[in-house]
């Protein structure tokens, strides 16, 4: 891999106590705001509104928004561009192929030639992969708003909070995959898929020199997801030493991944919550959490 950028930034905050030990305890803002501007030709920028407001000195509650951004990294824009094997199948090939004569011809299989196309005796086909240099950031919008519970007065030592989070990444940094491309645009015929097909003149086939389908870094799809964070802490001296416990659950409500690959029976869009697989990745429970103990003698 090689290639580069530099990039110049300028960022500002502000915390705004509006009031304080007042009538009520606390009310306040923080302001932020950051310009990003990367010699590739990209610009962005980000930001962030937040408030706190606390009646009593026992309650705080808090929320805001964000946005946030990832521009494309090295290996994002410079990894070289090379034709690569990938795993699969073109469902033109072999004698009795999986799909129609119309849904070949999509995928650059003239009818005349329905039924003649050679299947890969390895089950390997070619795909031109890499990176793009044109590929713009990912943009995240991300609220949240909360409560936290501090009542030194009757509990001394103990604190909790809940938050609530919602989160939407827009024109994520991914790649369609070669399969998928070859899939779509047999069965809808979206150049968007088809213009990525590139078939061996002659032979029309997808793993013989000069055949590929197209499958680089771009923008495509994205995430949303939301749920509730739980949090709770406890800490006093009993005897010689002190009691510690801390409690940290998170509830997740909705994980949907976007493929950005429209035409299919989920537009694309998959509801992950609970779910792991080749699209959802990681598993990720509905709720999880950690519950800690400890107790710490003086020394």
């Amino acid at each position: 891999v090689d290639g580069q950028f530099d990039v110049t930034e300028v960022f500002a905050e502000a915390n705004i106590p509006v009031i304080e030990n007042g009538f009520i305890d606390e009310l306040s803002f923080e302001l932020g705001y950051r310009y990003s501007n990367y010699s590739t030709g990209v610009t962005t920028d980000t930001y962030k509104a937040l408030v706190n407001f606390a009646p009593i000195p026992a309650v705080r509650f808090r929320g805001g928004y964000n946005r946030a951004v990832r521009a494309p990294n090295i290996l994002n824009l410079f990894s070289p561009n090379r034709v690569a094997l990938f795993s699969g199948s073109d469902p033109c090939a072999g004698a009795t192929p999986d799909y129609t004569q119309a849904q070949c011809v999509n995928l650059g299989v003239p009818a005349s030639r329905y039924g003649t196309v050679a299947a890969s005796p390895a089950g390997q086909y070619n795909q031109f992969i890499g990176g793009n240099p044109n590929v713009e950031p990912e943009k995240a919008d991300t609220y949240t708003a909360g409560v936290v519970i501090q009542p030194q007065s009757i509990l001394p030592g103990f604190v909790a909070s809940v938050d609530y989070f919602n989160i939407n990444v827009d024109n994520a940094i991914s790649s369609i995959g070669a399969q998928t491309a070859l899939n779509q645009c047999g069965l809808t015929g979206d150049p968007l898929f088809c213009n990525l097909v590139n078939r061996a003149p002659g032979s029309l086939t997808l793993w013989t020199p000069g055949s590929f389908v197209t499958n680089t870094t771009q923008n495509i799809g994205g995430v949303k997801t939301s749920g509730v964070d739980v949090s709770a802490s406890y800490s006093r001296a009993i005897g010689p030493g002190g009691l510690s416990l801390s409690f940290n659950g998170s509830y997740l409500a909705e994980f949907v991944i976007d493929t950005g690959i429209p035409g299919t029976d989920t537009d694309g869009k998959y509801d992950c919550t609970g779910y792991h697989g080749l699209v959802c990745g990681t598993p990720r429970p509905e709720w999880g959490h950690q519950l800690r103990a400890g107790y710490t003698l003086d020394s």
